[in-house]
Order: C-alpha cells, then sequence, then structure tokens
C-alpha cells in the first residue's frame, strides 16, 4: 500500500494505492468526501506519463439539468420527451451512459472533464452517487468521457466488480463518487 499526502484544488487530500484501485479522502470542514478510482494496468501507465493539455475549455459541458429522474449534461438534453419512457432506453442510466458521453481527442482532455464533472455534480447534487468513466486507446488517443447515477434499482453501466483487465483493448479508469 502506497499513502500519499498532499494538496489537490486547495483542499488537503489523502490517497492510498492497493491493486490497480486508488483511493482519494478530500476533508473539508470536517466532511470526509470518497472518491475511489479503479484503473486497468493500460490507464495506470497511462495515467503516468500524461501531462495536463491546459487547452480544453470544458465548461460547455459542465453544465447539468435534471430530467425525470436522470441528470444530464444541459447541452445534450435538448428535445427531450416530457418524460422518461423506456421505448428508447431500457432505464435511466442506460438514458445518462447514452446522453453524457463526449468524445475527446486525448485522455488529458477527458482527465480535465471528469475533474470539472466530479466538482459539479458534487456541489450541485450533494448526497448522490455517481460513475465516471473514461476509456481510451492505450495510446492515450481517442478518449471518452462519461458519467451517470447510480441507482440500487438498476445495474450499474461499468460492473467494478468485473476485472477491468478484461477490457484488454482500452485503458479504463472507474472514478465513483459518492
Amino acid at each position: 500500500m502506497i499513502l500519499e499526502q498532499g494538496y489537490l484544488c486547495g483542499k488537503h487530500t489523502r490517497s492510498c494505492s492497493t491493486n490497480g484501485k486508488r483511493l482519494f479522502n478530500t476533508f473539508i470542514h470536517s466532511i470526509t468526501l470518497e472518491v475511489t478510482m479503479i484503473t486497468n494496468e493500460a490507464m495506470s501507465t497511462l495515467l503516468l506519463k500524461t501531462k495536463p493539455s491546459g487547452a480544453s475549455n470544458n465548461d460547455e459541458y459542465a453544465h447539468f439539468v435534471e430530467w425525470d429522474g436522470c441528470i444530464l449534461i444541459s447541452c445534450f438534453a435538448r428535445d427531450l420527451p416530457s418524460s422518461f419512457d423506456k421505448t428508447t432506453y431500457s432505464d435511466r442510466t442506460e438514458c445518462e451512459t447514452s446522453i453524457n458521453h463526449l468524445h475527446l481527442e486525448n485522455l488529458s482532455i477527458a482527465l480535465e472533464l471528469i475533474d470539472v464533472w466530479e466538482k459539479t455534480l458534487r456541489r450541485n447534487f450533494a448526497g448522490e452517487k455517481f460513475n465516471i468513466v473514461v476509456t481510451c486507446e492505450p495510446d492515450g488517443k481517442e478518449a471518452v468521457a462519461r458519467f451517470y447515477q447510480l441507482r440500487p434499482e438498476e445495474v450499474a453501466w461499468l460492473n467494478e466488480e468485473n476485472d477491468l483487465e478484461n477490457y484488454k483493448h482500452e485503458a479504463i479508469l472507474l472514478l465513483k463518487v459518492h
């Protein structure tokens, strides 16, 4: 186990890493917020080599709306019917993962985006649980970022109980926001 302490965005952060799982605890005014990052080996390797791009502006994708039990990226939530209907999506999780996904040029941009998502979701939907998922090519190009809310009555889009090493042809990161 590796224990690290440092500062992330002005908040005291402590992380532990075991078997490809990284746990982050952020302490703000005596409240513990937990974010768990799980990666496969391909993503772990990429994360060590990835530097911030500094070029992306993710503000357009950081505004969310609530629609009939779903949390959606505002600019993608246009022309929705008045209520959720199972003719298009089997459940709300499928709806969110389909609407709330972005194809990005590379992993660096995806990491900047999920940082914005994590902060915005935590601030605007306190107490809710979300999974944020990033997948990309083993070279770090052509990343896809998506998020969805965890619901006890629905199956998670990405089952973290499965070994992420089974994803042989892509790097994958799961960020669990509690």
